[in-house]
């Protein structure tokens, strides 16, 4: 009995080192067995006894186990005339394959092996009269049964072995198999739930990085009109273009104090994108200094008076759900877009010059402001694609308040999110 129960301990470390695996799931199991055993003089009842042991299963899929257990057995059957009462010691091993043909509900067969340890036989009513026998053997069995899934851990099992050696013991067991090891799995992330955590670590990642402010300088456009003698024209649009520059940054040194911030101008965008830093940031004169550098250990991400990226601009709707190829429902997220006219806004992006997503507040547009107020249509950069109103220098003061109002989402959305 006590190497018994000493095997039992080592077969069950060996499935605990295994475990480790999500698909390798162990645990006790327990019951009763009701046994008849074979004799041809005597007609033998059932008799009732406990096994216990411990499991190991293996999910090959969804729906297919490979199923293996070793339990320490009681076995017994009766005769009332002569009265004689036959209990026999068994180490059992199965494996069995399972089937879960619904949710919670499977099937099983296998092959059993059960190791005979000791066998008595008692003659008196009073058990005074006991000795060992040597009539019965190890045996095989063959393994049908089903399993219900009561909770996460704890199934219930109906099983008979058919005899398949001379012994021919016939055996029915009600058990109950309890895992030890089936943490209770996380359920699958929503769209929602992996934006707004990747939006909580990047407004941590803005607030102890930096933000590059990216201008323009429209050096193509003037260019071009020198270049056809307009020469009055080009160094008035450059004029403007440098005010509305020193009143961005005005604008951000004086209201914007959320994270480091530096200058640069568009024309050195790609340098941004291949982490080329030397060289290229812009002083309080809008001139480019070679003192000025970042921490490139942090990280970055550049913002921009721009219009905002109409595929990116979408809202949660509602939860739907259908049905997958098992039948199973699934909850499915459905959003809108916004309408399909952009608008100019201070827009944030990511180091690659991707537009961020919500619920991070990556753009801001004070209602009530209006758009862009000249008739004339904003000036593209055809170096970099950027669209910049420069018609009237009276509309930075509206990039001043658009400046405030990031400065301020950004901090409310960082305190509530700490």
């Amino acid at each position: 009995m006590k190497n018994t129960i000493i095997v039992i301990l080592l077969v069950l470390i060996s499935f605990v080192s295994k475990s480790q695996e999500k698909k390798f799931l162990i645990g006790l199991n327990g019951g009763i067995n009701i046994s008849k055993f074979q004799n041809d003089s005597l007609s033998l009842r059932y008799g009732t006894n406990p096994y216990l042991g411990v499991f190991g299963n293996y999910r090959f899929s969804e729906k297919f186990l490979l199923h293996s257990t070793l339990n320490y057995t009681y076995k017994s059957s009766s005769s009332p005339k002569p009265y004689l009462n036959v209990v026999n010691q068994y180490i059992d091993f199965a494996l069995i394959p399972q089937y879960e043909f619904y949710k919670g509900v499977y099937v099983q067969a296998g092959a059993n092996y059960s190791l005979l340890l000791d066998s008595k036989v008692t003659y008196n009513l009073d058990g005074t009269s006991k000795q060992n026998t040597n009539s019965y053997n190890s045996e095989f069995s063959v393994v049908l049964g089903m399993g219900f899934e009561l909770s996460r851990n704890v199934n219930l099992e109906l099983n008979y072995f058919l005899p398949a050696s001379e012994n021919k013991t016939q055996t029915f067991a009600i058990g109950v198999r309890i895992a030890i090891n089936n943490a209770k799995r996380e359920k699958p992330k929503t769209f929602t739930q992996v934006k707004t955590e990747k939006s909580i670590k990047q407004i941590h990642q803005l607030r102890e990085g930096v933000l590059l402010v990216r201008l323009q300088t429209l050096d193509k456009k003037v260019k071009a009109l020198q270049k056809v003698g307009k020469t009055e024209k080009a160094d008035n649009e450059l004029k403007k273009q440098q005010l509305l520059n020193k009143q961005i940054v005005e604008g951000f040194k004086n209201n914007f104090d959320f994270c480091d911030v530096k200058f640069f101008y568009g024309e050195n965008s790609n340098r941004i994108r291949e982490r080329n830093f030397s060289n290229i940031f812009l002083n309080d004169s809008l001139q480019i200094d070679n003192n000025i550098f970042i921490d490139t250990t942090k990280v970055f991400f550049i913002a921009e008076f721009n219009y905002l990226d109409e595929d990116t601009a979408k809202y949660f709707s509602e939860i739907t759900y259908t049905k997958n190829e098992n039948g199973d429902l699934l909850p499915v997220e459905n959003y809108y877009t916004s309408s399909s006219m952009s608008f100019m806004a201070l827009v944030i992006k990511d180091s690659d010059f991707v537009q961020l997503k919500r619920p991070f507040p990556y753009w801001t547009r004070l209602t009530g402001v209006g758009g862009i107020s000249s008739q004339k249509r904003p000036v593209q950069n055809s170096e970099t694609g950027v669209t910049i109103p420069i018609s009237k220098t009276k509309q930075t003061s509206k990039y001043t308040k658009w400046i405030t109002k990031m400065n301020s989402n950004l901090y409310k959305f960082y305190e509530n999110n700490k």
